[in-house]
């Protein structure tokens, strides 16, 4: 998995955790989504060495999940002062952290929300995850009344896309 993946370092790092293998799922965790385009080069990795069950549980949408990892809590942030953008019901989407990685974090009441229809979004943002022009997700969290969608931050909003890009065709 030299690939792009794992430097020889990540890959001393993670051997040296050979006796925890909680800690060192977690670290091979937090390091594939912290490379770029990480998860689509571990899905290659995983059809290429036939790992078909591994392949399943991590692309497979219909495989039930619980919302939150409860092993986010230590490397994710975000700041609600740094409001990014507003939805429907109450939504926003703020600037956080997770890991290193700046990223857009959406928040939405789910006391105001129905759980069928988050649940609905975040499947179809896995199954788009691999999509080169969609919004990578990275995780969900559940707090107090509230769920935390953490997405790639992307350079500009859609509406200075537009903006800039009619500002290049004319």
């Amino acid at each position: 998995m030299s690939d792009g993946i794992f430097g020889l370092n990540d890959i001393e790092d993670l051997n040296t955790l050979a006796c925890a293998p909680f800690e060192q799922a977690r670290k091979f965790y937090n390091t594939i989504i912290k490379r770029e385009h990480g998860f689509l080069k571990l899905v290659e990795a995983l059809k290429e060495t036939k790992q078909s069950g591994a392949l399943k549980l991590l692309t497979d949408t219909r495989v039930p999940r619980k919302l939150s990892d409860p092993h986010l809590n230590d490397a994710f942030s975000y700041d609600e002062k740094s409001v990014i953008g507003r939805g429907s019901n109450g939504t926003v989407v703020f600037r956080g952290k997770l890991g290193e990685r700046k990223v857009a974090v959406k928040r939405i009441h789910s006391n105001i929300v129905n759980e069928k229809i988050i649940i609905e979004e975040i499947k179809v943002l896995k199954s788009c995850d691999a999509h080169e022009n969609v919004v990578r997700y990275f995780n969900i969290k559940e707090y107090q009344q509230h769920v935390l969608i953490i997405l790639e931050l992307c350079d500009m909003t859609l509406k200075e896309w537009v903006t800039n890009k009619s500002n290049f065709t004319s």
